[in-house]
């Protein structure tokens, strides 16, 4: 039960970075790449940036790796066709970079390959969400070796991108904070639309199950948790 509940850790870990609403852009990026580290982590660092399917390299350099790092990965962007980088790093896919290009020998046998050789790196173990209007956040973990994930790993890396995903709304549809709720579900605060009683009801029970969830570390596993 203790594998379980040091699973449980990470992955509440996770879901709390996603939920962080009162951090700005930066600090959320740098929570996640944090804690993903248990996740996708391969030793060189898990980068975190938002991304526009428009204006790949247009945006800030990515959270959680060196500045070299960062800077290869955008210089590497180019080197891909249009059809690879948006099936690399913005398919809405958990999986490895090398199994989403259908390659055997590792980033450094593509065109792209070339910033990123110098560091060593030779895949990326990737989770991407989107908004559907070529809006995002994308988590990378780089690799010195070819990577291959196991199916229960890439199925935990999806529901993990469930909660990154709903953060990620959240963050761009809020801009304040309408309810105020503690761990059993009772209302400490309410504005606007959170006032109705449905609305209400329908909070307490969402942290109620929240807060189930992270409590029963015996009878329940880390993935239903999750």
């Amino acid at each position: 039960m203790a594998v379980t509940a040091a699973l449980k850790e990470r992955i509440f870990r996770f879901t709390d970075a996603c939920y962080a609403l009162d951090r700005n852009d930066r600090e959320w990026l740098d929570g996640l790449a944090a804690a993903a580290e248990p996740f996708l982590g391969h030793g060189l660092g898990v980068a975190a940036w938002a991304y526009r399917k428009d204006d790949w390299t247009g945006q800030e350099l990515p959270s959680g790796v060196e500045r070299s790092v960062g800077e290869a990965m955008w210089a590497a962007a180019p080197r891909f066709t249009h059809a690879e980088l948006l099936d690399l790093f913005m398919g809405g896919r958990a999986t490895s970079a090398t199994e989403r290009l259908g390659m055997e020998q590792g980033l450094d046998q593509h065109a792209a390959g070339a910033p990123l050789k110098a560091l060593g790196v030779r895949d990326a173990h990737a989770l991407t969400v989107g908004d559907g209007a070529g809006r995002g956040v994308a988590l990378a973990g780089l690799s010195q070796s070819v990577l291959r994930v196991p199916p229960d790993e890439l199925r935990r890396l999806e529901r993990l991108g469930a909660h990154l995903l709903a953060g990620y709304r959240l963050r761009r549809a809020f801009r304040q904070v309408d309810a105020v709720l503690d761990p059993s579900g009772r209302s400490l605060h309410a504005e606007g639309d959170a006032r109705e009683p449905l609305h209400r009801e329908a909070l307490t029970r969402a942290v109620r199950a929240f807060d189930q969830a992270r409590a029963q570390r015996g009878g329940q596993s880390a993935d239903e948790s999750l």
